[in-house]
Order: C-alpha cells, then sequence, then structure tokens
C-alpha cells in the first residue's frame, strides 16, 4: 500500500560537493537512481546525491538526515526511476519524501598534513599493520593491505587484481620522479569485483585521494583524465560519483581520518574500525589503495611536497 503522504526529513549535515550539485541541476530535476535500507541516492543533472541516515559516513556528495537510524528508506515507498525535484533549499520525491536542506552544516574533510615525511608514513603503515584485526576482508583487495600478500588460489579477485597493485606502486614512483607512468592498470581495476561498488573501484577511490595527500594533486587529475571514459563505460552510477569525487581529493570521513593518521605516524586503529564498516569489503578495498600509494612514496629520503 501507497504511503498517504510523504516523508518529512531535515537534512543535518551535507558535503562539500552537494551545494553544486543542487545549483547546477539543469530544471533542477532528477530520479531516484538506488534505494538501499540507509541510503537513497538521487541522480541530478549535476552529479548524485547521497541521502542518508546521520549515522552514515558523510562524504561529498552526501546528505545527512533526522530520519529514525532504525528506519529503512525502503519503506518509505522510494523506488528506482521515480521523479525527484531539488532546489538548494528542498529535495522532494513527489508522495514519498521532502526533505529541508535548510538545517544543514557542511562536513569538511581533516586537512593533510602540509609537508608528508617519508620516515612518519612508515611508522604510520608499521603501526597500521600491527592494528589489523583478523576480520580483514579477503573478498575483495583488503588483503593487499599486508606486506607482501599473495592471494590463494580461489580467490579470482584477488589473484587478477595482483599485477595491477603492484603496477600501482610503480605509477606513484614514476610520479615522483616527475614522469607520467602508463595507465592501463587502472583501467583493468576498474569494475573488477562484484558489489555495489566494485572493488577495483574502490581501491583507485582510495589510491586518488592518497595522491592528494602526499601533493600529487596534478597526478590525480591526469590519471582521472587517463581512465575517465572508461569508468563510464565500464562502472555504475554510484561507484563512478566516488571515483569523480576522489579524483578531486574527496573521501569518505573514515577514509580521510585513517590517511591522516598514517601520514602522521600515528596509530590509525580508530579510524581503521570506522573505515572497516564501511560496506562490505569498500573499506578494506579503499584503504589497499592507500597503502599502495603511501608505501611507494614512503621510500623517498626527503619531505614529498604537498
Amino acid at each position: 500500500m501507497l504511503r498517504p503522504e510523504p516523508v518529512m526529513l531535515e537534512a543535518t549535515l551535507v558535503g562539500p560537493s552537494v551545494e553544486y550539485r543542487l545549483r547546477g541541476s539543469v530544471g533542477r530535476k532528477g530520479r531516484v537512481a538506488a534505494v538501499l535500507s540507509s541510503v537513497a541516492y538521487v541522480s541530478m543533472n549535476a552529479g548524485l546525491l547521497s541521502i542518508a541516515r546521520d549515522d552514515t559516513d558523510p562524504c561529498a556528495f552526501s546528505v545527512a538526515t533526522t530520519i529514525p537510524r532504525h528506519a529503512d528508506f525502503r519503506s518509505t515507498g522510494l523506488a528506482v526511476d521515480q521523479a525527484a525535484y531539488a532546489t538548494i533549499e528542498r529535495i522532494v520525491v513527489p508522495g514519498r519524501l521532502e526533505l529541508d536542506m535548510r538545517p544543514a552544516r557542511r562536513w569538511m574533510p581533516e586537512v593533510w598534513a602540509k609537508f608528508p615525511d617519508p620516515a612518519l608514513i612508515r611508522r604510520g603503515i608499521s603501526g597500521l599493520r600491527m592494528s589489523l584485526p583478523r576480520n580483514i576482508n579477503y573478498a575483495g583487495l583488503g588483503g593487499f593491505v599486508k606486506d607482501g600478500h599473495c592471494p590463494e588460489d580461489g580467490d579470482t579477485v584477488g589473484r587478477a587484481a595482483q599485477p595491477l597493485v603492484f603496477s600501482a606502486g610503480k605509477f606513484v614512483a614514476s610520479l615522483s620522479s616527475g614522469t607520467f607512468g602508463d595507465c592501463d592498470w587502472a583501467r583493468k581495476l576498474i569494475g573488477l569485483g562484484p558489489g555495489l561498488t566494485p572493488s577495483g573501484d574502490d581501491f583507485l577511490s582510495g589510491y586518488l585521494v592518497a595522491l592528494h595527500a602526499i601533493g600529487q594533486r596534478d597526478g590525480a587529475c591526469r590519471l582521472w583524465a587517463a581512465i575517465e571514459d572508461c569508468a563510464r563505460a565500464s562502472t555504475n552510477l554510484i561507484s563512478l560519483a566516488m571515483l569523480e569525487s576522489a579524483a578531486a581529493g574527496l573521501g569518505n570521513a573514515s577514509l580521510h581520518a585513517a590517511v591522516n593518521a598514517i601520514i602522521s605516524g600515528e596509530c590509525a586503529a580508530d579510524a581503521i574500525d570506522r573505515l572497516s564498516r564501511f560496506g562490505n569489503s569498500s573499506g578494506w578495498d579503499a584503504l589497499a589503495g592507500v597503502v599502495a600509494v603511501l608505501e611507494s612514496a614512503a621510500k623517498h629520503r626527503r619531505p614529498l611536497a604537498a
């Protein structure tokens, strides 16, 4: 039975890309792209919006709301392809949802350390590996967080990714030497693995954010320019939105906290615990991308430029 009245919600926290996506959407008309228990995705002309419970990790395009934490977005009557309308003040799915944007505060990720020190990064990676829990998810690419990880014979995703992860480390070295290596490894990672956001995409998201963290903003932008067409052709709308944000240096809050802890040489246990709860294996996959960048960057003997 259809709900007689729409669910009325208020926004509590919005990511840094939300206002741009609302203002830049032609005609302010969009559609519901996906509905999960804790989040609903609305596709606008200027990009995707993630409408979520307020206990969900914020990201660049997320809108945290006052929906009760035990509530399920699927029970609101939202369904894929329903029309959505948005202004800077309100998002409406007629007859289903009305979201008041005016009360929201803006979330911004932590600022990176200005001059990442390779010695601190090495200490941070060592501390990360010492604090890894036993429940690390090997279903995706999370195993590559460990030193010398070799996927088991039955791990088809891990086996396919192993040479690509190795090439990812070499690519960081090429950027550090002032060259721009081949990007075929990154194209092959796009869409690799199961899930709403495939493991290869999550790895690349963490990788792109980490490039920004070590001062390789230009490298991240050039890498994304080289693989963007492939991503648009080979992955889904939600994963594409996360990759686009990562290319601009924006991941989710727990990813930023983990990266900052590692490059500061601090214990990242709390941040990793939060990140591990992100998706089925997405947090671990993204962390593997972070480690691929930081471990290669930490081989430098002098501080990295920010």
